[in-house]
């Protein structure tokens, strides 16, 4: 068992709970986009900690992309 990837799982999910709590969205959804994406990774991909944190980041980016469009569109 990779305890560094689950030790990577917990902080993707700290993080994005209290961001998410910080943005006024539901935690709920953030966080369990994040175990989502790590344990895709580490279960189907047999990824370690590294693909782990990769999976986490582009989960950021994803968010980071989606609210870019959705906040533009609310603008206009």
């Amino acid at each position: 068992m990779d305890y560094a990837a689950i030790a990577v799982l917990i902080c993707g999910v700290t993080f994005y709970t209290r961001a998410a709590a910080m943005e006024k969205k539901s935690p709920f959804i953030w966080g369990s986009s994040s175990i989502g994406a790590s344990l895709l990774v580490m279960t189907i991909f047999k990824g370690g900690w590294l693909s782990v944190l990769f999976s986490q980041v582009g989960l950021f980016v994803a968010i980071t992309l989606y609210r870019v469009i959705t906040e533009k569109e609310d603008n206009q």
